[in-house]
């Protein structure tokens, strides 16, 4: 696997699946392309702390990424200006080492496209997963259907249109 083959996912789209019940699917397909920072591990473990992710949602099977040098800190100290620290955080990894954004922030998402920063998010990785034989197109609309239920905004109410 090449190193662009890294995809930072930030808190909002780890916790969509966390949800419903799906990080183990997370876990089973996208182990090794999946990294965290330690700021997206703090904002997770928050939430479960303050009860708002189910505690039985665990993330160590996921691989944590720090800051190694200035111009990554330097962007995420100007980013945190605008946006939380686990996006700041993956979004200054990523645009400094040509590694692929999850966000379902927009905020994060306009920035990521103006740093040329590769970016998908929730619905992004369903279909990867769809495309790639890991789920049939009834189990991502099913899974996407029970995020809505759960407080996902989705722009999509089905999977149908990117699958051709």
């Amino acid at each position: 696997m090449e190193i662009k083959d890294k995809w930072l996912i930030d808190n909002t789209a780890l916790t969509n699946f966390a949800l419903v019940g799906e990080l183990e699917l997370l876990a089973t397909y996208l182990k090794d392309i999946l990294i965290i920072t330690q700021e997206v591990k703090n904002e997770f473990q928050d939430g479960i702390i303050k009860g708002k992710i189910p505690k039985e949602n665990q993330i160590e099977w996921l691989s944590e990424v720090f800051f190694d040098n200035d111009d990554e800190l330097l962007l995420y100290e100007r980013l945190s200006n605008f946006l939380g620290k686990g996006e700041s955080s993956c979004l200054s990894i990523a645009a400094n080492r040509g590694w692929k954004i999850v966000t379902d922030d927009i905020d994060a998402r306009k920035i990521a496209q103006r740093e040329e920063t590769a970016v998908t998010g929730t619905i992004g990785i369903l279909v990867y997963l769809i495309i790639n034989s890991k789920i049939e197109l009834k189990t991502g609309n099913d899974i996407l259907r029970r995020m809505v239920e759960a407080g996902f905004y989705s722009p999509v109410d089905s999977l149908d249109e990117f699958i051709k």
